[in-house]
């Protein structure tokens, strides 16, 4: 039997093999934004292990460091939560802000420390803040990020 097969998830090819056809998997993407590399990873790991239980489809989890590495990120994947570092450059919040400017349509938090001093509350919201997550994690908070 040549071309497709009565199984519209195969195809056969000239050998009579059967091939699958390519399948589109959508995926949860998550946008780690920091400097910290044990930050970082921390952060990755508690992400997949909590979407693994929150969705039944796959996250995958983007990082980068500098502004470079997030417009690649940005350009080529649709991210739909981005998780920035807060830290004395307010450099994720600056982030935050231009991506709200910009229009762009994903659910973005800070990460934060209990001695970071950030702006009211008001005006993180009024700058595209959705959340801020404090440091040590909670992981029921971050369930409460992901299932957003």
């Amino acid at each position: 039997m040549r071309g497709r097969s009565r199984d519209e998830g195969l195809i056969a090819d000239t050998e009579g093999r059967y091939l699958m056809k390519s399948v589109t998997v959508t995926m949860n993407m998550v946008l780690l934004v920091g400097n910290e590399l044990s930050e970082v990873r921390m952060l990755r790991a508690l992400i997949h292990t909590i979407s693994a239980e929150l969705h039944r489809r796959p996250t995958l989890v983007l990082t980068a460091s500098t502004e470079a590495e997030i417009l690649n990120v940005l350009s080529d994947h649709r991210i739909e939560i981005l998780i920035a570092s807060y830290n004395r450059a307010a450099i994720g919040y600056d982030l935050i802000r231009w991506l709200n400017q910009a229009h762009l349509k994903m659910k973005m938090f800070l990460v934060a420390s209990a001695g970071d001093t950030l702006p009211p509350e008001r005006e993180l919201h009024k700058g595209g803040v959705d959340g801020v997550i404090r440091r040590p994690f909670d992981v029921q908070h971050l369930k409460l990020v992901l299932d957003a």
